[in-house]
Parts: structure tokens; C-alpha cells; sequence
């Protein structure tokens, strides 16, 4: 598996990790994904099961959400895709499945 980075921080440069302990873990790629909702919605992503409704999405900003995802990842998200996916792990799957988090 790659590096781990807290949603919260990175690595400092050193190889240490940010002090708080509870934090969840993303690996590199999801960190990114993580990174461009919270661009978007101003709200720190911490779970894999976080809704986008429960960081105060609506649809609009979830389409916002989609375009940055193929624009960060160089990916096509086709509509019917798009449509099912409710929690930032599972747009993480599908954005993995497609880029294959190269």
C-alpha cells in the first residue's frame, strides 16, 4: 500500500505524522479527492461514509463536485454514474475505478 496522509495534514516533510491521533486515514489518492470537496463545500472531509448532504451539498455543488473530480483525475464520470454515488467513499471508488488512481 502507498503512504497514508491525515485528511487533516500532511506529512511534515520528516516522515512525521500531525499530532492528532484520531483523525481517519485516506491513502494519497483518496486524500486528493477528499481535498477537492472540501475546496468546494468548505467542509473537512473526515469518513469515507460522510454524504455529500451531510456536508451541505445540494445538487449543483455536487456537479461542481463531478466536473473537479475529471478535471483532477483526467476522467470522463458518465451521468448514470454520477447520479448513484451519495457518500465521498463511494465517489472515491468510482473515481479509482476509472483513473485507476495512477
Amino acid at each position: 500500500m502507498g503512504r497514508e496522509f491525515h485528511i487533516d495534514g500532511d506529512f511534515d516533510g520528516q516522515g512525521n505524522e500531525p499530532e492528532q491521533k484520531d483523525a481517519k486515514l485516506f491513502n494519497a489518492n483518496e486524500a486528493r479527492v477528499a481535498g477537492v470537496v472540501k475546496d468546494i463545500l468548505g467542509q473537512d472531509v473526515t469518513d469515507r461514509e460522510q454524504t455529500f448532504e451531510s456536508l451541505g451539498a445540494d445538487s449543483l455543488d455536487y456537479v461542481e463536485i463531478v466536473m473537479a473530480m475529471e478535471e483532477e483525475f483526467d476522467i470522463t464520470i458518465a451521468d448514470d454514474e454520477a447520479q448513484d454515488i451519495t457518500t465521498v467513499g463511494g465517489l472515491m471508488d468510482l473515481v479509482e475505478k476509472l483513473d485507476g488512481f495512477k
